[in-house]
């Protein structure tokens, strides 16, 4: 694995700091001479771009570079546990003033990770267009690694590049370091490399301006950790992959801090510390590419090649393939329809009825609308078998429809059943059919971001419970101990069951929503039975006679759901059910169309018109937007309010013409009313026409008109 990466890396040389996505095209169009197994490469998952160090000299031009974090996720782990737990990585990168005298580069965390990191190897490459150290000073920069373990127990790892001219010749030390914090037990240190020196070559590039990286690799399954500089016109120096003395293989990722430091004494123009990129990747020990529409099986599943009897290598086939090898596997999918046909239930290798995955994979397509996985009604699309954690399955960019689980004993998950830990990233999961579950089953853990559940169908049968029209989570004997659902960008919208059409969180599970839109969906939207739910910035509207928000506590362990800058309209809003306290927590900044949700308000406001548009097609997704005058407009929460809303649109606006700033609660921020224009866009049409105007490209911009910072990388082109 180490070898691959370092062969890659030197390949690259010469090339200087072209954009992540080309770089990423060369590694992979350079190992897919075929359609088998490529040599091992990486796959990137992250890029924060740091914009015009090059026309700085730090400290007295300072950049302030607000990041989109839309992009980014947190996943949790663990029973009763609320919101996106401890994964943090930045989402906010600045160049602070100078504290004693030394340039920080700060980074504000955010509940927020990558999708998809967890418990799998990781690779952070910090990139510099110039870091150019002037006779005199010195300049630094520090990467630390932050892994986590269910106990509290943490590793870091830390990685420091360290320049100094300060002398008649320049020098540059590395030094790595690791920690282990145990609570109540003294901090553990281990010191692999310090104040080692490096070759003469490193600094004199360095310092004269050069272009230079720094990589550093956790490989979770060997248990080290490796470090490469590779500086212009000089061989990669490289610390060889070295065994951790604290890293635990339990520990998850928790958070990336990088620092930059200038000199001790600020003169101007001493130092330039032009850092290009931070990126998160994770090696891949396997990438298929399917070149067949034709459902067909593997010859020999295990041997690296995906290939079927009639030669082209099938989706079904790559699945097979990366089921049987061991490591992170990456399907790749070009447009069009992938249609299962191969008739078979109850059978777990893949070989027949839907895809069975049992083993890290990554499946990406090219396009939500344009890479169509369809069961054509013969088993569900999706089965995830293995009850484990550390089991990581990743679909990006995919429609997944037609399944149907009716035919399956426990008829569950009419679309994807997920037992392990899944992660769907710009998804559509539309038209599948099953008792419990019409689009998704979970008894895992399940992260989604900016995906859409919609028409999806639950059909009663004889013994069995019928809800979650769109996506149902709970406990199981055959699943994880303690599910949980994160839904962030999202819309799940006009599912069908007979009492709560859109999403169940069932005894066992726990949820965390963000930016959701929960919306014409039969009965109720959000359906609660003892179990722990955290609401922020969502919009759940009923309609008809049923509630909007029902939570329900006929167990022993009773509900809880916390509700954040949210909008819910229901006849009634709420509806509060069981023997035991069924509550609902007012985290304030919610707008409720009735008194019914709760009776202690802290800051949300009842009895309100919400005055929201029907639900509409926004970009890739649905909504409702708030009208002129809407009591939502700025009344969401600063704090917690992320940088997007749910569609992309930049948040923080001030939308009620107070001269402050202020995100709106609920999932979309009101479009602002051009001069000259208020009259006519108070109509939901106009407001859509003057919303849509602004384009889906747009919204991974800032507000000024910078280029996006911190959004997770589609995929590339192939």
């Amino acid at each position: 694995m180490f070898d691959s990466i370092q062969k890659d890396r030197g390949a690259r040389r010469g090339r200087g700091f072209a954009p992540l996505v080309v770089l990423a095209m060369a590694a992979i169009c350079g190992g897919l001479a075929s359609a088998g197994a490529a040599a091992p490469l990486e796959r990137v998952v992250y890029q924060e771009t740091f914009e015009d160090e090059a026309s700085h000299s730090y400290p007295y031009a300072p950049e302030v570079d607000d990041s989109a974090v839309r992009g980014l996720w947190g996943h949790s782990f663990g029973p009763g546990t609320l919101g996106p737990g401890p994964e943090i990585v930045a989402g906010r990168a600045r160049f602070s003033p100078p504290i004693d005298g030394q340039m920080v580069l700060e980074n504000a965390v955010f509940p927020h990770l990558p999708n998809g990191i967890g418990r799998r190897s990781i690779g952070v490459r910090a990139r510099f267009t110039a870091m150019s150290v002037s006779a005199g000073s010195t300049a630094a920069f520090d990467t630390y690694l932050e892994f986590v373990a269910d106990n509290g127990e943490r590793t870091e790892i830390s990685v420091t590049l360290l320049v100094n001219a300060s002398g008649a010749t320049p020098i540059a030390r590395l030094d790595v370091w690791e920690k282990r914090y145990v609570p109540g037990v003294p901090v553990t240190t281990s010191l692999w490399v310090a104040g080692t020196l490096l070759p003469q070559a490193v600094p004199d590039a360095i310092a004269s301006g050069g272009d230079c990286s720094l990589d550093v690799l956790v490989d979770r399954q060997a248990g080290t950790v490796g470090v490469w500089l590779d500086a212009a016109l000089i061989p990669i120096v490289s610390i060889p992959p070295t065994l951790s003395s604290t890293l635990h293989a339990s520990d998850a990722f928790r958070s990336l801090h990088t620092s930059v430091r200038g000199p001790t004494t600020a003169v101007p123009g001493v130092v330039s510390l032009d850092l290009d990129t931070i990126e998160i990747y994770h090696p891949i020990a396997n990438r298929f590419v399917v070149n067949s529409f034709v459902d067909g099986e593997d010859l020999n599943p295990g041997d690296l090649l995906c290939e079927t009897a009639s030669g082209g290598c099938t989706l079904r086939a790559a699945v097979q393939e990366s089921n049987a090898l061991a490591g992170l596997d990456e399907i790749v999918l070009s447009a069009g329809t992938h249609l299962l046909e191969l008739e078979g239930v109850e059978e777990d290798d893949a070989a027949l009825g839907d895809l069975d995955i049992n083993d890290s994979t990554i499946l990406t397509g090219a396009g939500r609308n344009a890479t169509i996985i369809d069961a054509s009604g013969i088993d569900r699309v999706f089965d995830l078998t293995k009850p484990d954690p550390y089991v990581d399955v990743q679909l990006l960019d995919l429609r997944i429809t037609n399944g149907s689980a009716l035919a399956d004993q426990a008829a569950d998950g009419g679309g994807v059943r997920n037992r392990s830990a899944l992660f769907m990233t710009r998804c559509v999961v539309d038209a599948n059919v099953a008792n419990t579950g019409g689009g998704i089953m979970n008894h895992g853990h399940l992260v989604m971001e900016d995906c859409v559940v919609r028409d999806n169908v639950v059909m009663p049968l004889p013994g069995l419970s019928a809800n979650g029209g769109g996506i149902g989570s709970r406990a199981e004997s055959t699943g994880l101990a303690s599910p949980w659902l994160n839904l962030r960008d999202a819309a799940v919208a006009n599912n069908h069951a007979p009492s709560t059409g859109g999403v169940q969180i069932a005894p066992g599970s726990g949820a965390f929503m963000d930016s959701v839109t929960l919306s014409g969906n039969d009965g109720v939207q959000l359906d609660v039975v003892d179990g722990v739910v955290l609401v922020q910035h969502a919009t759940l509207y009923g309609g008809g006679e049923t509630a909007a928000l029902k939570v329900r506590s006929p167990g022993a362990t009773g509900a809880v759901v916390e509700l954040l800058a949210t909008a819910i309209h229901g006849s009634p809003a709420c509806d509060l059910d069981g023997a035991n306290a069924a509550v609902v927590d007012d985290l304030g900044k919610n707008a409720i169309s009735d008194a019914s949700c709760m009776d202690n308000l802290n800051g949300s406001a009842t009895e309100l018109a919400l005055r929201l548009s029907p639900l509409l097609p926004i970009h890739d997704s649905f909504a409702h937007l708030p009208m002129q005058s809407s009591p939502l407009i700025d009344r969401g929460d600063s704090l917690w309010c992320r940088f997007f809303d749910q569609v992309g649109m930049p948040r923080h606006i001030d939308g009620d013409g107070s001269g402050t700033a202020q995100c709106d609660a609920g999932s979309i921020e009101a479009p602002v009313p051009e001069p000259g224009f208020a009259t006519a866009l108070a109509t939901a049409s106009l407001m859509v026409a003057s919303f849509a105007r602004r384009s889906r490209s747009r919204s991974a911009r800032r507000i000024d008109g910078a280029t996006t910072r911190g959004r997770a990388l589609p995929p590339p082109s192939l």
